[in-house]
């Protein structure tokens, strides 16, 4: 059995808003052998269990901190400036993977509900152990350039790990990010998979069954999973109006 490192991260007013609902669900739904690695902003959830492992956020900010600066050294756009949440994203995604021990290592955003019981042979139905990741692609106008990362994981025990990696690296600690897709760590990632792709990697992309840019709802992960992705369905979700979940 392989074992996996689920990773997500949280502040406090989104723990609040839909965060907490993702951890509890987590530690109902999900395997007993699989730990929760949260990397909480400047706060201390109100949860204790021994699966829920709290992570040291201050760890991200030297290297984010320094990561700002560079971009603002290099552009005064207000638009790409503007994306300091997303790159944030980015260096916990990429401090987890380096710091990552497990065979798996697992993203879920904090917006993800889990609402049924997962089987561990879950894990190797969409990321069997020659591929060397499961992601969604996204649709719409960003469709070959983006994934939907609210749920992608690496196989670090595949030969090319290290190449998505160091590439992630590159991306967060250099201007590179200025040259993908909306400088986002979406497209990031797809340009890290797509480059082992291209080489003859096996990759799951995972089906979709609508041309969207947040198509998780329109993959198998459905039975398990919920993306309450918008603002519009995160309202929704406040007010328990879950059929509006999209």
């Amino acid at each position: 059995m392989r074992s996996i490192t689920v990773t997500t991260s949280q502040h406090e007013d989104y723990y609040n808003l839909i965060g907490k609902d993702c951890i509890e669900t987590f530690l109902k739904y999900w395997p007993k052998n699989i730990k929760l690695d949260l990397w909480a902003e400047k706060f201390v959830p109100n949860i204790s269990d021994p699966r829920l492992i709290i992570k040291d956020f201050e760890k991200i900010n030297p290297r984010f901190e320094n990561f700002v600066n560079l971009i603002k050294s290099k552009t005064d756009n207000s638009k790409i400036l503007s994306r300091q949440k997303f790159w944030l994203k980015g260096h916990v995604v990429l401090t987890a993977m380096e710091n990552c021990t497990s065979d798996i290592f697992l993203w879920i955003d904090s917006d993800v509900i889990t609402h049924n019981y997962i089987p561990q042979t879950f894990f190797d139905n969409i990321l069997p152990k020659d591929f060397l990741c499961v992601d969604i692609p996204a649709g719409g106008k960003v469709k070959g350039k983006e994934v939907e990362s609210g749920f992608f994981a690496l196989n670090m025990k595949h030969p090319s790990a290290s190449n998505v990696i160091e590439y992630y690296k590159e991306c967060h600690t250099t201007d590179k990010i200025l040259n993908v897709n909306r400088h986002l760590e979406t497209a990031v990632w797809w340009n890290a998979v797509e480059r082992e792709r291209a080489n003859g990697v096996k990759v799951n992309h995972l089906p979709t069954s609508i041309d969207s840019i947040t198509p998780f709802m329109h993959t198998e992960l459905k039975d398990y999973l919920s993306h309450w992705v918008t603002g519009v369905n995160k309202s929704a979700y406040n007010k328990g109006e879950r059929e509006k979940i999209v």
